[in-house]
């Protein structure tokens, strides 16, 4: 009986310990989740006490699931990259130039939109966060490495190709994006208009 009870016993632990484990991933992820929808509505610097209104996640319960705002920001840059990472995919090269254009556009233009709010907050940090130039960093890499392949024939056969390549990669970026966005305040279909007149242009001068 002794031993049937102490089991009794271990089994109502680790039963509260799974049901504890599981509140905690629970409000992480509300917290993560509403950090990024004020974000979205254009909040660049949410506050832990914005955080808490908007998950109904005290903060004192936040500082003990993360160690700060940082920490929150760092969960929120992984989790939006995870629901992007669809998009970071290879145009075929076989395709027709215009169609190999086009997708690009589309592609790129996706990813940055929905990147966007975290892309403007997390630029200034840039070259104080280790995290963040190596995520901006590799993206960065990726896409000229994916552009220098999509169009190698195409390059190749310019005069200036090594300098066409440079401008199609300063072309796709996302300040250029941001750029037609933000300031020049054009809709995402004449930014994807220009931004595929201009590659059309650099890329059959």
């Amino acid at each position: 009986m002794p031993h049937k009870t102490s089991q009794m016993q271990q089994n109502g632990e680790e039963t509260s310990r799974d049901g504890r484990s599981m509140r905690a991933e629970r409000n992480r992820r509300l917290v993560a989740e509403a950090s990024l929808q004020l974000l979205e509505e254009g909040e660049a610097q949410p506050t832990a006490q914005m955080i808490a209104r908007k998950s109904g996640v005290s903060t004192s319960t936040i500082f003990r699931l993360y160690e700060d705002l940082e920490a929150i920001r760092d969960t929120v840059i992984q989790s939006r990259l995870e629901q992007v990472k669809h998009l970071l995919i290879d145009v075929p090269r076989e395709l027709p130039l215009e169609e190999r254009i086009t997708q690009l556009v589309n592609l790129r233009s996706q990813f940055y939109e929905k990147v966007a709010p975290i892309r403007r907050l997390v630029a200034p940090q840039r070259s104080t966060s280790e995290l963040i130039n190596k995520i901006l960093t590799m993206n960065e890499s990726a896409f000229f490495t994916r552009q220098k392949n999509l169009f190698a024939d195409e390059i190749a056969g310019l005069r200036s190709g090594d300098e066409i390549l440079q401008a199609v990669d300063n072309l796709m970026s996302w300040e250029s994006w941001d750029r037609l966005r933000s300031i020049q305040k054009l809709s995402i279909r004449k930014s994807k208009q220009v931004l595929t007149a201009a590659l059309t242009r650099l890329l059959t001068e």
